[in-house]
């Protein structure tokens, strides 16, 4: 199975040197989908306010396959 490296940036950058087999394009895109919805349950709504954080999906060629960004923003009661 091809593998594919999910660095991540948030207050500092996490290289990601192991990587992870996938099957595919498309199932590398959907493990970060899920290790994005993982990292906001686990940091909680009041930790993600204010915060950018990024993955970046690539394959192993070093091609960049996926961005996934997240910022957290409190917006005004209307």
């Amino acid at each position: 199975m091809p593998k594919y490296f999910f660095h991540v940036t948030a207050d500092q950058h996490c290289h990601d040197i192991n990587g992870s087999e996938c099957s595919d394009d498309d199932d590398a895109v959907k493990q970060a989908l899920l290790a994005g919805t993982e990292m906001i349950r686990d940091f909680g709504r009041r930790s993600m306010i204010g915060q950018v954080w990024e993955m970046l999906v690539q394959d192993d060629d070093g091609r960049n396959i996926f961005t996934l960004s997240l910022k957290g923003t409190v917006l005004a009661a209307a």
